[in-house]
């Protein structure tokens, strides 16, 4: 067996901003164009879309990358309801545990011990940090959100990166980072529900997610990272656009 790749987090930048105005503006404009999404409308998002970019709505098959989608917990309601504590940032390890917990459908705890996944393609085997960073992860996701210095592209960059990297939880953490990336956007725009597919649009690419990141861990680079981050969510917005327009061409 090869040995394992260690992972870590760089520290996070306190001054750091990378121009991602394009796609905030896009952001914006649909949010002013589609108006206050219906948050039922959202319920099932992310499976929905697992089929969609399968390539059918209507037949039982999901792309392999896609198939976890099946068989977790629905991610929007989960969300949904903790909205008000998004738009505030209120966050505490005990919020933060019973988040993850729904969105792993078991109790999860902060962990106190090593952990190791694998395979990753086309990383075969991964040791994260030890547990000692969980705590200043913990206290990184409170001073992030409350730190008005960042964009809500960066911030939401941040937090996901350093939720993967740090790896909190023994399970969980990839969904928790996504829903990270919902409460940045909750917190800093007028995102009055999580109808952004942003799960299948970083699952659809999982291996690229794998490289940026273990990138990311070995050089420090935050600006290559929200660069890439940055298309991912490009890539949400479109999804969404792009089915706006197949329900606005059914309607007519």
């Amino acid at each position: 067996m090869r040995p394992a790749v260690l992972v870590t987090c760089p520290p996070i930048p306190k001054s750091f901003d990378l121009s991602c105005n394009a796609i905030e503006q896009t952001l914006g404009r649909m949010l002013q164009e589609h108006g206050p999404v219906d948050p039922l409308a959202c319920f099932g998002n992310e499976l929905r879309w697992a089929y969609l970019l399968s390539g059918s709505d209507s037949h039982p098959r999901v792309l392999p990358q896609l198939e976890r989608l099946r068989s977790r917990p629905a991610i929007e309601p989960i969300l949904f309801k903790r909205w008000g504590l998004f738009r505030k940032w209120q966050f505490t390890p005990d919020g933060i545990n019973r988040l993850v917990s729904d969105l792993a459908g078991t109790a999860m705890f902060l962990r106190t011990e090593p952990v190791f996944s694998g395979p990753n393609p086309p990383v075969p085997y991964v040791e994260f940090p030890a547990p000692a960073s969980v705590d200043t992860w913990v206290n990184a996701v409170a001073a992030l959100g409350n730190d008005s210095s960042y964009s809500p592209i960066t911030l939401a960059s941040l937090l996901y990166a350093s939720t993967v990297l740090n790896h909190p939880y023994r399970d969980g953490n990839g969904r928790l980072a996504r829903a990270l990336v919902h409460a940045a956007l909750a917190n800093r725009v007028n995102y009055t529900c999580p109808f952004l597919p942003i799960g299948p649009a970083f699952l659809m690419y999982r291996e690229t997610a794998v490289i940026e990141s273990l990138s990311l861990s070995k050089t420090g680079d935050w600006g290559r990272f929200t660069s890439y981050f940055a298309s991912r969510l490009e890539f949400a917005l479109r999804l969404y656009e792009s089915e706006n327009k197949r329900a606005s061409a059914r309607r007519s």
